[in-house]
């Protein structure tokens, strides 16, 4: 007999080994920020829309965040702190976090409002310099893009009948 080897993989963030019924096949939301030196990845999974009474905190959102150095072209590697703000105010801090599996942050937080969003990784480069980048995030849409593709449907069918009913009125 041979020996059976387990192995996973990690999909935007999340390892896993298999799927099962509340597993969120795709990240709801990806946001990337450049500097010159360095690029931020996050992976964001607002459990939204999954059947809640299955997820231990149905209010919580997820970011999965990834630091790139491009100067060295590998990983940061490193502490870093994580604040999070909802229309300019800080609602969310997260100090001297480690990473997890494949150099990646995993925070967790309930955020009320949703939309208007910023992420501010800081962390301090091999040079000793402080490194601060935001990322303007939204995570809930807004009105407009909820609604937005069926008020402009409709306004369009209203705007065939009145140029109808005008045509009707010049021939009748």
């Amino acid at each position: 007999m041979g020996i059976n080897t387990v192995s996973s993989h990690h999909y935007k963030g999340l390892p896993h080994y298999n799927y099962f019924d509340n597993y969120p096949q795709v990240p709801i939301f990806e946001y990337i920020q450049e500097d010159k030196d360095y690029t931020i990845f996050a992976t964001i999974y607002n459990f939204q829309g999954l059947t809640l009474d299955m997820v231990d905190s149905p209010d919580d959102v997820r970011f999965y965040i990834y630091i790139y150095d491009l100067k060295t072209d590998k990983s940061y590697v490193g502490e870093a702190a994580f604040y999070i703000y909802s229309h300019d105010k800080l609602v969310k801090r997260f100090i001297n976090m480690k990473q997890e599996e494949e150099r990646i942050f995993n925070i967790k937080a309930a955020i009320k409002e949703q939309d208007n969003l910023i992420l501010e990784t800081v962390f301090v480069s091999p040079e000793g310099k402080t490194v601060a980048i935001k990322m303007p995030i939204e995570i809930t849409n807004s009105f407009f893009d909820k609604y937005g593709l069926y008020i402009l449907i409709a306004l369009f069918f209203i705007a065939v009948g009145v140029i109808k009913k005008i045509s009707d009125r010049k021939h009748a």
